[in-house]
């Protein structure tokens, strides 16, 4: 349903201050109440310099599970995921989730955030997933007038990461 909203460019993004610390912490929490990943090492990283931007609260985070999701399914349990939160510019805020999984095989780095794709079919079996997250993702990433990257090495782990319109901290 979302994905088809995407595509015909349906989907509202409202763009408010978000408070990253808040929204990361409400992303681990759904993650530790989750009975598979309650003993998984997920936590975050954020600068002080980088907690606060300019986007969809909602939506973002559905981003991050998503990214989340994914790291903590392809990743071995005693690796940790890491949600960090950099300033990149004066003005632009990088969030990344990173993992320490198997990462992304070459031949399909350019399809994976491509609907129904997948980066190794065998994984699904073990895993789950429908290979729609990392569409969603993008797209919602590209509403917010970004683009979600991913730095892999194969056989040692995943970056996922955009950018965002950084919100000076209220005083």
């Amino acid at each position: 349903m979302k994905m088809s909203l995407l595509e015909r460019s349906e989907v509202e993004i409202d763009r408010n201050e978000v408070d990253l610390q808040q929204l990361i912490s409400q992303v681990i929490t759904t993650f530790s109440n989750r009975p598979e990943y309650r003993t998984r090492r997920l936590h975050s990283e954020i600068d002080n310099q980088a907690t606060h931007v300019l986007a969809d609260f909602n939506h973002i985070g559905e981003v991050l599970t998503h990214l989340v999701d994914n790291a903590l399914r392809f990743s071995d349990p005693i690796d940790e995921v890491v949600i960090r939160c950099d300033l990149c510019t004066t003005q632009h805020i990088r969030i990344s989730v990173i993992d320490l999984g198997s990462g992304v095989a070459e031949s399909v780095r350019e399809q994976i955030f491509e609907s129904l794709q997948q980066a190794d079919t065998s994984h699904t079996r073990d895993h789950g997933g429908l290979g729609l997250g990392l569409s969603l993702a993008a797209g919602i990433v590209a509403l917010h007038d970004s683009t979600l990257e991913l730095s892999t090495l194969e056989g040692q782990g995943s970056t996922f990461s955009f950018e965002l319109p950084k919100v000076d901290k209220p005083s």
